[in-house]
């Protein structure tokens, strides 16, 4: 692959981000914060799953990367106000900064080791691992129901 099929995936990935963006502001303005959150994770899973065709060809990493690239623009707009909503007034600051933090630590930091170690058995099985993780959070999205100030 040339420096310039990198840098055309990498713009691709962008402008289909940022098109995420846009299109989840609207829908999270009208129809609230789960509804592109939950869309975001199974195309999420989706892309996950197709990493081993995406990493065959050129043609299919430009494919994973519309994926990849939408689903990161649409979570992007609601993620702040949904985790927000996660916690009373008194304890949100440290709890959204400590909720973010350590799960990106631990989950999203310690991926892509993983993800080295599992290639080893077939880039299909790193691509599972991505959606394993990405179905664990689409249940806890959808199952979460706040529990304060009731």
């Amino acid at each position: 692959m040339t420096a310039t099929d990198k840098f055309s995936i990498i713009v691709l990935f962008a402008m289909f981000g940022l098109l995420g963006i846009i299109a989840s502001g609207f829908v999270a303005e009208r129809y609230g914060n789960i509804l592109p959150i939950v869309a975001s994770f199974i195309l999420f899973i989706i892309a996950a799953l197709l990493v081993h065709f995406g990493l065959s060809s050129l043609t299919g990493l430009a494919a994973l990367a519309v994926l990849s690239g939408l689903a990161h623009g649409i979570v992007y707009t609601p993620e702040a106000a949904y985790l927000a909503e996660l916690f009373p007034t008194l304890v949100r600051n440290t709890g959204v900064s400590a909720s973010y933090q350590i799960g990106n630590t631990l989950i999203a930091g310690t991926a892509l080791y993983v993800m080295t170690a599992i290639l080893g058995f077939g880039r299909i099985w790193a691509g599972a691992y991505l959606a394993v993780l990405a179905l664990l959070g689409l249940v806890g999205v959808i199952i979460y129901r706040p529990r304060w100030g009731q």
